[in-house]
């Protein structure tokens, strides 16, 4: 919630409650999709591996997440929480029993048995570059669309978590069982002319889908936004950038972490 709780002191609720909570809507994301009784889409291209790579997807997509995260990635873009989040996924660090998080996750014995690379791919929406004429992975694109989408699992949690923690109403206006009862994947053309897949739903779940639309516009407007939290925002950006400036031109790491200290 970063600078929100200063106006919002009940909003004590953190990135780990968060991502269960993503985990727990990616779970009913995956069985309504799969058992979508119109369009079997979804169901033909996803196999044991692809399920297995979006769970954990839901699981580490804000494993990067630092304090003030948002804040700072408006400084300094280079510290997005999503690309330190993948390299993390790469980190050598080991645990009490001698195992790296990237061990956890591809050993086929005691682990999930999938690839690293396939949970990055699904968390940044990547192209696939290892063919002649790089073109997008059609299905890593769908399966990114339900972490990171218009309806996505990420937005159906914090909406209504933040809400609810924060006492206000605007998150009860979900209509999040409609929503889940319409769920399919849709087959469209960007701006560029390009065909994507995506998480989307049905004609009868449009009021629903803008339900959630809606109640983030409406936080965004009351709580996101706020006037106090925004001018604490610019305060923060001031010292920030003026920190920043300060760290490049006399190159001391040093004196930024006594700084922040």
């Amino acid at each position: 919630m970063g600078l929100v709780n200063t106006i919002y002191p009940t909003s004590t609720h953190n990135r780990l409650e968060h991502s269960i909570g993503v985990f727990r809507n990616c779970c009913l994301y995956i069985n309504a999709l799969y058992n979508d009784p119109y369009n079997p889409l979804f169901r033909q291209l996803v196999n044991v591996n692809d399920i297995k790579s979006l769970l954990l997807a839901s699981l580490l997509h804000d494993i990067g997440h630092y304090p003030l995260a948002h804040e700072t990635e408006e400084v300094l873009p280079e510290l997005k929480h999503e690309v330190i989040g993948n390299k993390l996924l790469e980190n050598t660090t080991k645990d009490k029993d001698g195992n790296t998080i990237k061990n956890i996750i591809e050993n086929d014995d005691w682990g999930w048995g999938i690839k690293t690379e396939d949970i990055k791919n699904i968390l940044l929406g990547q192209k696939d570059e290892n063919t002649l004429f790089p073109k997008k992975n059609l299905k890593k694109k769908m399966l990114s669309s339900i972490i990171d989408g218009p309806i996505d699992v990420d937005k159906v949690d914090f909406l209504i978590r933040d809400s609810k923690n924060c006492h206000l109403k605007y998150g009860e206006i979900i209509d999040f069982e409609r929503l889940l009862s319409n769920l399919t994947i849709i087959i469209y053309t960007d701006d560029n002319n390009e065909i994507n897949f995506s998480v989307g739903c049905y004609e009868k779940g449009q009021t629903a889908a803008e339900s959630l639309t809606f109640a983030r516009y409406l936080l965004y407007q009351s709580l996101y936004w706020h006037h106090t939290v925004r001018s604490i925002r610019v305060c923060y950006f001031k010292l920030f950038t003026m920190l920043i400036r300060l760290i490049r031109k006399k190159r001391n790491l040093l004196l930024f972490l006594i700084l922040i200290s």
